[in-house]
């Protein structure tokens, strides 16, 4: 077996590659431009053909994605209620103190996938807490959590 083809062509293929990266590189840069319309149209006709396929994958993805994401999220603002201490990760949302909810949903379109990794992406910047959903929506509701209500009394 000649040096070359050591370890086989894959991993010749490999060598070869990580040697030439540039002139790789700009193969494939010429060979797309030459290309990519006929690519396009293959790549339109087998997503045509496998929609309810690819739907169903992509909607998995982005719910493990979104679970993923907020478990970080939820686990680095604390991890519980910060008016009733639940703790089960179904329950909780981050809430905006400053009540500029608004705008994070305007920009990340209600996409809560987005917002998670943002915020992620950001180290997970101050101004966000974790309330359960009923404390939450207790506060937007009522203006004040039926728990602090009862503490007060």
């Amino acid at each position: 077996m000649s040096q070359k083809w050591k370890g086989g062509k894959k991993e010749a293929v490999k060598r070869y590659k990580e040697k030439n990266k540039e002139l790789v590189r700009e193969r494939n840069r010429n060979w797309y431009y030459k290309n990519h319309e006929r690519e396009k149209a293959k790549r339109r006709k087998y997503n045509a053909a496998n929609k309810n396929r690819i739907y169903k994958q992509n909607t998995e993805w982005q719910r493990n994605a979104r679970h993923k994401y907020k478990a970080l999220a939820v686990s680095a603002y604390g991890g519980v209620c910060t008016c009733c201490s639940e703790t089960r990760i179904a329950f909780l949302e981050i809430h905006h103190p400053n009540g500029d909810g608004k705008a994070d949903r305007e920009r990340f379109r209600g996409n809560s996938l987005t917002f998670y990794q943002w915020l992620s992406k950001n180290k997970y910047p101050l101004g966000y807490e974790i309330l359960c959903a009923n404390c939450h929506k207790a506060l937007h509701g009522e203006g004040i959590c039926p728990h602090k209500l009862e503490k007060s009394l």
